[in-house]
C-alpha cells in the first residue's frame, strides 16, 4: 500500500513532525493504514518525506503517545488501533481525527506502507 503525498512541507506555522503526525492520522481515517500495518523504517520515512530522521522520530513519539502507533527498538512502527482509551481520554480513532486537521498538502511522498499480515 502507498500513501501518496505531494511535495516538501511548506507550512512553517505547523511543525514538520506535526504535519507527519497529521499525514499518518489522515491515512488511518481514510482506511489506507489499518490495524497492524507496518510503517517504513525511520530512515526510509525521512527520505521519502524529505525531512530528517530526528523529525520522523519526533512524529513517531507523538503518534506513540497518542496511541496510534506502537514502537519498539529495532522494529518498524506498527499502526495500533485497538479499541481502548488513549492518554487523552479519547479512542484512538477520535485522536486520529483530531490530528488529521493539520495540513499535509505539501509533504513529499509517496509513503510506502506494508499492510497488516
Amino acid at each position: 500500500m502507498t500513501i501518496t503525498t505531494p511535495n516538501r512541507p511548506a507550512h512553517p506555522a505547523v511543525p514538520l513532525y506535526r504535519q507527519i503526525t497529521a499525514l499518518i492520522c489522515r491515512a488511518v481515517l481514510a482506511g489506507q493504514l489499518t490495524q497492524g500495518a507496518t510503517l517504513p523504517t525511520r530512515p526510509r520515512l525521512a527520505e521519502t518525506l524529505g525531512v530528517s530522521v530526528a523529525t520522523v522520530d519526533t512524529a513517531l513519539a507523538e503518534l506513540s503517545f497518542l496511541g496510534i502507533v506502537k514502537t519498539s527498538a529495532g522494529r518498524p512502527a506498527r499502526i495500533d488501533l485497538r479499541p481502548s482509551k488513549t492518554p487523552l481520554g479519547s479512542t484512538r480513532m477520535e485522536v486520529a481525527g483530531m490530528f488529521a486537521v493539520f495540513s499535509t498538502e505539501d509533504l513529499a511522498g509517496p509513503l510506502p506502507v506494508q499492510p497488516a499480515s
